[in-house]
């Protein structure tokens, strides 16, 4: 049988290589240059330098997530051989991280995605700039202050607790949320705490001034009357919250205590998968979601190389 040509079988070892360095571990794929250097040791502590440059580097940047309201960019200088450079970008929700690390003659790049997603602690999401001036400018506004009941009704807009005002809510439909004055101004005392209580049918429908949420009141008391029948389509941020009623609450819920939830209570998707805040919160959660390392083609000296490449003669 005639044997195939040399570049031929140079090309079929390379489409090997390849496909074995896609499935091998994250150490490997750092240290995939090293099999084409003509100095094995030399070439390993060039992979191992960039590697570590690499996971220094992404340390570093997951945590300017919490440090860099507005992105950032860095280059930083892991050991005399070795470099990293971080950038990290701006905003809230989902974050891009982008990172390159050069040893000796090595050069590994990866990207990620970051996002934040539902916790429950005493350090709540917080309403960002941008959704505080929505809120303040909100045409449809329903201003709350003192003891105010709505019964048999439909609230369009946002509904706006006034500090220390308490509201009960019996048969109402609300499209656009409920936020407290705390949400906004960020701070309050306990004799300024919001209280709502849910006594009968309630719906509350998410709108464009906080899209994705529905109730942003971190002072607030929110609790059912045990007649209390919810549909909460967004995310719920309170103080605490007590539901021994029957309904669905469809986002997440972040609250300074643990909530009470009756069995009654369905949370669909929930624990499924981290779900990533709506864009006018900030959160000093985060995650990574998604890691991609980015793979540059092979010079035409490490393709040659490659080809000549001869595995070790396998022993007895």
């Amino acid at each position: 049988m005639k044997a195939a040509p040399r570049e031929q079988s140079g090309f079929v070892l390379l489409a090997v290589l390849l496909l074995a360095v896609l499935m091998t571990s994250i150490v490997l794929t750092y240290a995939r240059h090293s099999i084409v250097a003509a100095d094995t040791n030399s070439a390993n502590l060039r992979a191992q330098a960039a590697e570590q440059a690499a996971g220094d580097g992404f340390v570093w940047a997951k945590q300017k997530l919490l440090a860099a309201p507005a992105g950032t960019s860095a280059t930083l200088r892991v050991n005399g051989e070795a470099g990293v450079t971080v950038s990290v970008g701006a905003g809230s929700g989902k974050r891009a991280i982008s990172v390159e690390a050069t040893g000796p003659g090595t050069t590994q790049q990866f990207e990620a995605t970051a996002e934040t997603y539902a916790t429950t602690s005493g350090n709540l999401p917080k309403v960002t700039p941008t959704g505080r001036v929505a809120v303040n400018a909100a045409a449809a506004k329903t201003e709350v202050n003192g003891a105010v009941t709505y019964a048999n009704t439909e609230i369009t807009g946002i509904l706006y607790l006034r500090y220390g005002s308490s509201v009960t809510l019996r048969d109402v439909i609300i499209t656009g949320g409920i936020v407290s004055e705390a949400a906004l101004l960020g701070a309050w005392t306990p004799a300024q705490a919001t209280q709502i209580t849910i006594d009968g049918g309630l719906l509350i429908e998410t709108g464009s001034v906080v899209p994705g949420c529905a109730i942003l009141a971190p002072d607030a008391t929110i609790t059912g009357t045990g007649n209390d029948r919810v549909q909460i389509e967004g995310v719920v941020v309170a103080a605490s919250l007590t539901l021994p009623g029957s309904g669905s609450l469809h986002a997440q819920i972040a609250t300074t205590t643990t909530p009470v939830l009756s069995v009654n209570i369905d949370q669909p998707g929930s624990g499924r998968a981290p779900r990533t805040w709506p864009d006018v919160l900030d959160t000093a959660a985060e995650g990574v979601s998604r890691v991609v390392f980015l793979r540059s083609d092979p010079t035409p000296s490490e393709r040659d190389a490659i080809e000549g490449y001869a595995f070790p003669a396998r022993g007895s």
